[in-house]
């Protein structure tokens, strides 16, 4: 509109031009049609904006967004894993966690592991091969792993590591999948919160976290001063996590 009122002014200026306003409102509602024709906006513009274009005869499309339900998906047999990676920087410090639950959501092992520096996709990697070391040194049976990082889960799909600064820890996560009739699939965030708010935990605290859900208080020192204890409370089943520095 504005730019129509300035090439009017000018022509008038330099070309002792005059232009009726018809022919104004003509022009600015043909700039307007070529600028808005066949765009999809992804939200509605205010009850103001939306008059004025409907005033000259324009309605804009708005792609709605429906909302989707989702939730954590039971293993049909064995034991699930959720993975998570969290990094403070791109490079900065890293860390990762997971959790291992068997159909009925039950908490069988939690991790939190610090790694130094990294970026997001260096520990989203090395917290899915940690997950997996622990599952096979306790031999736990893990028919399907979850993680939400997209990039991820496609690199062992094509059979390509993502990055070069990983490529060690996906092979040997890729070994220890292709040893098993375990499929790794992209989980959507909300429904991989304990593992992000483990791989938080393995983020803030440098450290090394873990402990399995059957061990008792008894067995853990309580008088070592290089060891913190944090108690989760999840799907009404509380597990306590061991931090090792």
């Amino acid at each position: 509109m504005l730019w129509e009122i300035w090439k009017l002014r000018c022509a008038k200026h330099y070309d002792s031009k005059v232009k009726s306003l018809n022919s104004i409102i003509s022009d600015i509602k043909f700039a307007i049609n070529v600028a808005i024709q066949g765009t999809i906006f992804k939200k509605e513009c205010t009850q103001q904006h939306l008059s004025i274009l409907m005033h000259y005869g324009f309605k804009p499309m708005v792609k709605m967004k429906m909302p989707k339900l989702v939730r954590w998906t039971p293993p049909r047999f064995g034991f699930s894993l959720n993975v998570d990676g969290a990094s403070k920087g791109n490079p900065g410090p890293c860390g990762g966690g997971g959790c291992i639950r068997d159909y009925k959501g039950n908490i069988y092992l939690g991790f939190a592991f610090f790694y130094g520096q990294g970026n997001s996709l260096v520990a989203e990697v090395l917290a899915l091969c940690d997950g997996l070391r622990l599952a096979e040194h306790y031999g736990i049976p893990i028919s399907s792993v979850f993680s939400d990082s997209l990039v991820l889960v496609q690199s062992f799909t094509s059979n390509r590591c993502p990055s070069w600064k990983c490529t060690w820890w996906w092979r040997e996560a890729g070994s220890i999948v292709s040893k098993s009739p375990t499929h790794l699939l992209h989980a959507y965030r909300e429904t991989n919160r304990v593992a992000d708010a483990l791989a938080t935990y393995g983020l803030l605290f440098i450290g090394r976290l873990q402990k399995k859900s059957d061990d008792s208080d008894d067995e853990l020192p309580h008088n070592n001063a290089d060891e913190v204890y944090y108690r989760f409370d999840t799907l009404n089943n509380s597990i306590l996590l061991r931090l090792v520095t």
